[in-house]
């Protein structure tokens, strides 16, 4: 083990520890009579809303509370190991003490962006792995990876913030750049075509992109071209309706459960 490697392993295992800490302080908390009032079916984001926060610095209300503290402590040093751990290029994924981190996914975000890869064999989900982890894939001399984020329009008139697939060839006369927001498995499987000049031959493993939220509003059956004018389909404007029905419903349903919990607060 070199002066590097060794370097690492103190802050491993103070990451490790502010991560005890943190679980620690939320057994407690739900132990209180605040955790025991709310919905256990709710997600995480709204029963423990403190975990997806900033920092003192970032965000307005005070932090000063044990285990809003413990939280900002262990997600934090996540960040700083990852962030240590990229820059001389170490990897303890394999780690157990890694392995039990619960703002694990923070440690991953700070250690693969940028980190290089040389790919010995091209497939769509290294491809699409690559690009969202936002590594710098090579491979037979072309040089893979995220672009900067801008508004890209999908199939449906939906503008998203996202980042492009840019693979550029060692020559500096090929480049593509394929932003198909909402479609990312497609987009790896599109980026190989153009890359490797065949389709991926036999299953790659990524499954299909997940369904447009325009979609559920329509049957399998009673999907058509838009673009057609004979074709019998579902008039725009009764669709958008129907969106805007289905939101007005949660937010009202969201409105209804803060006011639940803001009553479940007030002192009697």
């Amino acid at each position: 083990m070199n002066i590097i490697q060794q370097s690492a392993l103190p802050m491993l295992i103070k990451a490790a520890l502010a991560d005890v800490q943190f679980k620690v302080a939320q057994g407690i908390w739900k132990a209180g009579i605040q955790h025991q009032l709310m919905d256990e079916s709710q997600p995480d984001s709204i029963l423990y809303p403190s975990e997806k926060w900033g920092t003192t610095t970032e965000h307005r209300f005070d932090r000063n509370h044990p285990y809003l503290q413990a939280c900002d402590e262990a997600r934090e040093m996540c960040v700083a190991l990852g962030r240590f751990c990229r820059k001389f290029n170490l990897d303890p994924s394999t780690s157990p003490l890694v392995k039990n981190l619960y703002f694990k996914s923070f440690f991953e975000e700070k250690f693969e962006l940028g980190r290089v890869v040389v790919c010995t064999e091209l497939t769509p989900a290294v491809l699409h792995d690559a690009v969202e982890k936002r590594n710098v894939l090579h491979w037979g001399g072309w040089t893979i990876t995220a672009g900067k984020r801008d508004f890209s329009t999908d199939a449906y008139g939906v503008d998203e913030y996202i980042r492009p697939l840019i693979a550029k060839h060692e020559s500096g006369e090929l480049e593509i750049e394929l932003w198909m927001p909402g479609q990312f498995k497609d987009r790896a499987r599109e980026a190989y075509l153009q890359i490797t000049g065949s389709a991926f031959a036999g299953e790659d493993g990524l499954g299909p992109d997940p369904r447009h939220m325009c979609e559920p509003y329509l049957e399998d059956d009673e999907i058509r071209d838009f673009d057609d004018p004979d074709s019998d389909h579902i008039d725009c404007e009764d669709l958008i309706d129907l969106m805007v029905f289905d939101a007005k419903q949660e937010i009202n349903h969201m409105c209804e459960e803060a006011l639940q919990r803001i009553a479940c607060d007030m002192p009697l």
